[in-house]
């Protein structure tokens, strides 16, 4: 801990009313409670450099209810702690206009605190949100309440990514047109260099039969992959998250079950969260 540090801005805070207090990189694990008893602090930082010394990394894990204490708290910096709870109180602060909470472990986020309307910027990505999705929670304060207003009316979307993948001239792009053209024909095709993306709409009254729930019709967007080695470096910049993968494999090829593996195994490892 910097503890020099630490006793300087308490000083700074008691003894000549300082309303800015600087505790970054100061390895504290909570906020102190000595902070609550002025109200009058506008600006506070307890967030980390990244690749400072872990002795004096600040491991704050959370914002508690005390903190509705600081009236004219107008800015308030935890990136790069632990934080992984939020006081409701936050919300309270009619004054606060920036809030930084990027690289944390919150798994959620008060609605309350997202809709504070005086609060214009609000930075929370690279936490690993159960249900805001990373790419709402990088995209700022405004797709964040879009989201929020969503889930009370959700108009879904339905919509999903296909990723047909496997070895070159094992028959993906010949099955990939048999499933959107149900009159396809077998035919000699050409090795596909790169990526062919390739729609596939399937009626309401289709989907339906497999989930009830579904109001209009599927739109299958598939992506098929060239299978050549000369492609595979470049598979981690387009096999993503929360996506379908179709693995196809020629069994008469496979004297050894290596590519199968390899495949399998890329995947996993990039396609978190995904079917196949």
């Amino acid at each position: 801990m910097n503890i020099e540090k630490v006793k300087k801005q308490i000083n700074n805070f008691r003894e000549h009313g300082w309303t800015s207090l600087d505790f970054r990189n100061c390895g504290i694990t909570h906020i102190p409670a000595e902070l609550f008893e002025n109200p009058n602090i506008v600006f506070l930082d307890f967030g980390n450099d990244l690749g400072i010394d872990i002795k004096y990394q600040n491991k704050i894990n959370e914002i508690p209810n005390e903190i509705g204490q600081i009236k004219r708290l107008a800015k308030l910096n935890l990136e790069n702690n632990e934080v992984i709870k939020i006081s409701d109180e936050l919300a309270t602060l009619n004054r606060l206009k920036y809030l930084n909470l990027k690289n944390n472990k919150l798994k959620q986020l008060p609605e309350k605190v997202a809709n504070m309307e005086q609060l214009d910027v609000l930075e929370i990505s690279g936490n690993p949100f159960d249900i805001l999705p990373p790419e709402i929670a990088s995209q700022g304060i405004d797709s964040i309440r879009n989201f929020f207003r969503e889930l009370k009316d959700p108009d879904y979307l339905y919509e999903v990514k296909l990723l047909v993948v496997g070895e070159g001239r094992v028959g993906k792009t010949s099955l990939s047109k048999a499933l959107i053209d149900e009159n396809y024909s077998l035919e000699d095709e050409t090795s596909t260099e790169g990526i062919n993306i390739a729609k596939w709409n399937v009626p309401q009254e289709v989907a339906v039969k497999y989930n009830p729930e579904i109001k209009r019709d599927l739109l299958i967007n598939i992506w098929d992959f060239g299978g050549q080695e000369i492609y595979h470096s470049t598979h981690q910049f387009f096999l993503t998250k929360r996506s379908l993968y179709l693995l196809v494999t020629e069994s008469r090829k496979e004297d050894s079950h290596d590519d199968f593996f390899y495949w399998l195994n890329i995947i996993k490892m990039l396609g978190d969260k995904a079917l196949y």
